[in-house]
């Protein structure tokens, strides 16, 4: 049985969004910035279980600009991955204004929360069972906080070095297809 499922990457601008779809989908990644316009959707065929599941991933820009369009582009999703950047905190006090934005137009859908940009630190973790250092330790205890609060699983990415980026999808379409 097939199904096909909408995604929804949300996040500020220059979190990472497009590099974790671009490597997930693609197997790529570009050092350079390209700032999203609107919404751009991508497509990834995986197997769940018995199942085959069509992912319709949607990277949304970041900007304030298209706040009044938001809502529109999250009709349909059955979930998301919010994304912040470790070696910006103030991405991580954006998280709470994406997560209401997003359940306000899709209530129960599930959400995963990724810190990308691990490799960007020089005390980031090779490994997700290594312990962040002293750098890091104060960002990522707001980011744990924020998952307990919220009631969403938390992964730390890195799209450059291809940290966890299967987990991340893997263990939405989990709670997705649950």
């Amino acid at each position: 049985m097939g199904y096909i499922k909408k995604v929804c990457l949300l996040g500020d601008p220059a979190v990472g969004k497009t590099s974790l779809i671009q490597r997930y989908v693609y197997d790529l990644f570009d050092e350079k910035y390209l700032s999203t316009i609107g919404t751009k959707p991508s497509v990834k065929n995986l197997v769940h279980g018995d199942n085959e599941v069509i992912l319709t991933i949607w990277d949304i820009a970041g900007q304030e600009t298209f706040q009044n369009v938001h809502n529109s582009y999250f009709n349909g999703a059955a979930g998301a991955i919010l994304v912040c950047d470790i070696t910006r905190p103030e991405t991580i006090g954006s998280l709470t204004h994406w997560s209401h934005r997003f359940h306000s137009a899709t209530k129960d859908s599930p959400v995963v929360l990724v810190s990308n940009k691990w490799d960007m630190l020089e005390d980031g973790p090779d490994s997700p069972e290594d312990t962040p250092g002293p750098g890091s330790l104060k960002i990522e205890q707001d980011i744990l906080s924020f998952s307990k609060i919220e009631g969403c699983e938390y992964i730390r990415a890195s799209a450059k070095e291809k940290l966890n980026i299967e987990a991340i999808f893997t263990t939405l379409v989990k709670q997705i297809m649950k």
